[in-house]
């Protein structure tokens, strides 16, 4: 029964999608990010992580709805990364999109973290 249920979306950072994109490829993630920019024409989304520079990624945003994607916002995504052949970039293809307005983004990475560490010793045992 469990087959049929979708993944979860692992927490994770934009940072960390931009450094490892290869290893993440085709993976279900949930990221947080500050919209930069929406184009309407193409559906297509720039996220940056709030508290970093320079630090992007592509959103295909044709299974959500458009109107929570304002520019300047807070949202949190639930999908799968996919590497475009053509270009060779990674492009999220998020099937949830919620706004976080008001989310504090320090306060959840340092919840990401603590989640981490908690699994990590749970599975040790």
């Amino acid at each position: 029964m469990t087959d049929r249920c979708p993944a979860y979306g692992v927490p994770t950072l934009i940072s960390e999608i931009i450094s490892s994109q290869q290893s993440l490829e085709g993976k279900s993630v949930r990221v947080v990010g500050r919209v930069d920019q929406h184009d309407i024409h193409t559906n297509i989304v720039m996220l940056s992580e709030p508290n970093k520079q320079n630090c992007q990624i592509r959103v295909d945003i044709h299974l959500t709805d458009t109107d929570q994607y304002v520019k300047g916002s807070l949202v949190m995504l639930i999908g799968e990364l996919e590497k475009d052949d053509a270009t060779g970039e990674i492009t999220l293809k998020p099937r949830v999109a919620r706004s976080v307005g008001r989310m504090d983004y320090t306060l959840y990475c340092r919840s990401v973290e603590v989640l981490r560490k908690f699994d990590e010793i749970c599975t040790q045992g």
